[in-house]
Parts: structure tokens; sequence; C-alpha cells
């Protein structure tokens, strides 16, 4: 493996020290240029609400087709879910902000005229109690999913089911309300698919890379399930590239300006630098890679290749989130991944000892 560590509590002291270290460089920064910080504290929310989200979605696909895979991630899953009260918190600065955050959110009189017809929608009120709502299901279906219950998760195929369904509807209005109304010019129906891939691609690059990391023991005693998780990774992966292909394709061929308008901020300046890299570092490098069965099978190989795209996954949330946000100072990509570390530090914190806690129940 990558670094065994028996006791996570040096990991979780770690994690807390790098997230408050990383957080107070947030907080001065955000003294000097408050808007940069919300936009980047944005981007950060957007990445680690994925790992929880795509963790609850994961566990309920694993209740649904069994798996040894599941059975031996699951432990690590369930604390990834139980830190949803985390990032559901991290959106209320957010929340408070809309009216900086929003272009939709601004004076009617001020808006042009296709977002104009958007209002009924697209309103404070209405975005808020949306929200909320999904917010509250969300934590519903992840408690009835076993997090923060001590159970063996069996039986639970039609809950299993029902709280797909719930993700695949709430995860839409997710993606259109806190990713697509940032331009509420473009419209596309796949930027919720697209969302959702990504958060499958996150929680799987996550689960194998802390899995090496801790060296975390089979539960029935057998080597751990490596070729089956590199199979689900190289899976995520390539129907994440489907879902964007797809994506820019489409609007490639429509030829529609508003639309194109979202890909042409994605096209300049280091924006462009960073598509690029975010195309072979999450997926050409790690697609060919898992090809290779001597990579699937080595829990050092495929760890630290997990690490790999669970960093470009980071990337993926700034590239779906930031460049919305016009006239972004030079100096901001170091504010966005203070912010990525400040929320990070707290959430691998409570997932460490959410796990520890899970572990000790178990064996006592």
């Amino acid at each position: 493996m990558i670094l065994a560590i028996a006791d996570p509590t040096l990991l979780r002291r770690r994690g807390l020290m790098l997230g408050g270290a990383a957080l107070a460089v947030y907080l001065l920064a955000a003294l000097f240029s408050p808007r940069t910080a919300l936009q980047s504290w944005y981007a950060a929310t957007v990445f680690w609400t994925g790992i929880s989200l795509g963790a609850l979605a994961l566990l309920l696909i694993h209740h649904l087709t069994g798996g040894r895979w599941g059975w031996y991630l699951r432990p690590l899953l369930l604390a990834a879910i139980a830190t949803l009260p985390l990032v559901l918190l991290a959106h209320l600065p957010l929340l408070l902000a809309i009216d900086t955050l929003y272009p939709w959110a601004q004076p009617a009189a001020a808006l042009p005229e296709v977002v104009r017809k958007k209002l009924a929608y697209l309103n404070t009120p209405f975005f808020v109690a949306r929200s909320l709502s999904y917010f509250a299901l969300w934590l519903a279906v992840a408690y009835a999913a076993g997090a923060w219950r001590n159970d063996d998760g069996r039986r639970r195929g039609g809950l299993a089911a029902v709280g797909l369904i719930l993700y695949a509807l709430t995860i839409t209005f997710y993606g259109v309300d806190w990713v697509q109304s940032l331009d509420p010019e473009f419209y596309s129906s796949t930027i919720s698919y697209r969302l959702a891939t990504s958060q499958f691609v996150g929680v799987m690059s996550f689960a194998i890379a802390t899995a090496a990391l801790l060296d975390w023991p089979s539960a029935d005693d057998q080597e751990p399930p490596l070729r089956d998780l590199g199979n689900l990774l190289l899976s995520a992966l390539m129907l994440w590239a489907y879902i964007a292909l797809m994506k820019y394709v489409i609007i490639w061929s429509g030829d529609v300006l508003h639309e194109i308008r979202w890909y042409l901020h994605r096209r300049q300046g280091v924006w462009f630098w960073l598509t690029s890299l975010l195309v072979i570092v999450h997926f050409c490098l790690p697609f060919f890679a898992l090809l290779f069965r001597r990579i699937k099978q080595s829990g050092r190989l495929l760890g630290t290749l997990a690490g790999l795209v669970l960093a470009a996954n980071a990337l993926d949330a700034c590239w779906l989130v930031l460049p919305s946000f016009p006239d972004r100072p030079p100096w901001a990509g170091l504010l966005d991944i203070a912010a990525l570390l400040a929320l990070g530090g707290l959430w691998v914190a409570l997932f460490l000892w959410q796990l520890q806690r899970a572990r000790e129940e178990s064996h006592g």
C-alpha cells in the first residue's frame, strides 16, 4: 500500500492543522477581496459536497447490486456520508450572499430579456426553499441508508431504489440551481448528469486512495477487491468523459450563441490550459493506466493513480463553477486552493472521526 497508518488519529490531527492553516490564509485574503473569497468557497463547497453525495449514491447502488467491493468500501462510504451536515452548512454563507453571486438576483430592469423570463424560477425565496428542501431529503436518505447508525446494511433494496430516485431528482435541481444558474443565459439538459458523473469519479477516487492510505483491511480476511475497484473507477471515468463530450458536441453542433459563450469562458486565459490539463489528468492518463491489470492489482499504484484523479476532480469542480465569474484577479487561484484545503481539512477530520468511531463501536 502507499502508507499504512494503523491509527487515523494522527492523520486527523494533520488534516486539522492543514485545514486550520489554510482557513487562516483564506480568511485573511477574504478581508481584502470578499467577493473573490466567496467564489473560491463556492467551488470548494461544490467539490466536497460531491464527495459526500457521491458516497451516498454509491452506497445505494451497492445495496441494489451487491458485490465484495461494496462491503469493503462500506465503512469508508458511511463515514463520507456522515459529513453531509458539514458540507450543507458550508452552503450557508453562499445562501446569504445570493445577491453577490448570482446575476439573476440583480434588479430585473438590468437583466437581459432571456433572463427576465426565468425569474419565476430564479428568484431568491424559491431558490432558498428548493435548496433547503433537497438538503433535508439528502439527510433523510443518508440516515435511512445507515449513516450515523451502526447496522449491517442488509435488506435495503427497496430503500435503495427510492433513495436513488430521490438522488437523481434532487441532483438535477442542484445542478441547475448551483452550477447552471451562475450563467442564467446558459441552458443545458445535461449539466446535472455532468455533475453527477463528476461526483461518481470523485468518490471512487477518494475511496480507493483512502483505502490505500489507511491500508484498509478486508472484513472477510481476503485480499481487497482491487481489480473490481479499478474497473469501477475506469467505468466512472468513461461515463464522465462520455457525458462531457456529448454535452460539448450538442452545444457545438447547435451553434447557439448563449450556449457557446459558456464554453468560450472556459477557453480564455488560464482556463484554456487548465481545460487541457483536465482532459489529460482526469481522463486520458488514468484511462490508459487502468487498462493494465498490473496497476489494478497493486494497491500502491492504484491508490496513487486514484489520488491523482481526486486532485483532478477538484479542478473539475473549479472548472464548472469559477469561469462563470468574470474579472477574477490573477492571484485568485491561490485563494481557490486555500478554500479547498480549509473546507477539506474540516471534512477529512470529521470523516476520520466518524470512521474511527464506527470501528470502535463494531469492535465493542
